[in-house]
């Protein structure tokens, strides 16, 4: 359980880190976004086994809601923005997922 709450806190921590010392990679939100949904998975896997199908297919359904919005607002697809915002709602989405996972593990 510890696992589960530290590795995705240290994920976001990194990414904090770089957002403040303008870093930018385009990776490093999906690798966090991956951490987050790993300690879901952690977490949830005792009490409710399926929560982590559960939270990928709402996290990705989510993201390419927002993404589909943005290319249909703006006529065209900017892989830079494209990347950056899918990767930045994905990491929102992962942790209220993982926030959710905390508080039913308890």
């Amino acid at each position: 359980m510890l696992i589960g709450i530290i590795l995705p806190l240290a994920g976001l921590a990194v990414w904090l880190v770089c957002r403040a010392l303008q870093f930018h990679s385009r990776l490093l939100p999906f690798l966090v976004a991956g951490l987050e949904l790993l300690g879901v998975a952690n977490l949830a896997n005792a009490k409710a086994p399926n929560t982590i199908w559960v939270a990928l297919f709402t996290t990705t359904a989510i993201a390419i809601l927002l993404i589909i919005y943005f290319v249909v607002r703006d006529y065209d697809l900017l892989f830079a923005r494209y990347f950056t915002t899918l990767g930045r709602v994905l990491i929102l989405a992962a942790t209220v997922w993982w926030v959710a996972a905390i508080l039913l593990s308890f």
